[in-house]
């Protein structure tokens, strides 16, 4: 955490050194799902991974994107009723990775227009907005872009997109 603050804190500045190689995009989204599964236990939401194509490697930062992912999937979790299910699909194109995080429960109205500014929150007992504003400096500082729809007003997907290391 106090690495994923610092870098934070450089990329706020404009000065983080980037140095990208090619990551296994599949492999730190189990490694994070396996990292979240105390909280989703205790709420009994259950985890799936699915993949689209074959090629799930970005031209990125390992760190960042576990950083990325843990923040995304653990907010998933948080926000789905218990009982139900988060669902995390990767994606390959030919220039782009993309990861989805599917889940029940809807980002409230009020926070949609700055969910992704610095310590935007609508459980502040809980967290603090930080994770959701750190992901997206994160990913964006990785040439990435991060956004979220409503799905059916009963669903949020969260899209994380990274360019592919082909």
């Amino acid at each position: 955490m106090i690495n994923s603050s610092l870098d934070v804190y450089k990329i706020e500045q404009g000065n983080y050194p980037l140095k990208p190689t090619t990551v296994d995009l599949l492999n730190v989204v189990n490694n994070a799902v396996k990292g979240t599964s105390i909280i989703a236990d205790e709420k009994n939401v259950s985890m799936s991974i699915e993949t689209i194509g074959n090629n799930h490697h970005a031209y990125a930062e390992e760190l960042l994107c576990i950083a990325i992912f843990n923040n995304i999937i653990k907010n998933a979790i948080e926000a789905a009723p218990e009982y139900s299910n988060v669902t995390i699909t990767l994606e390959s194109s030919p220039r782009h990775i993309q990861v989805h995080s599917l889940n029940k429960g809807v980002v409230p109205i009020e926070l949609r227009d700055n969910l992704f500014e610095k310590f935007s929150s609508s459980n502040h007992i809980k967290g603090s907005g930080f994770g959701t504003y750190s992901a997206k400096i994160m990913t964006e500082v990785q040439n990435g872009t991060i956004g979220f729809e409503i799905i059916d007003d009963n669903s949020t997907r969260f899209t994380i997109t990274l360019p592919n290391s082909e």
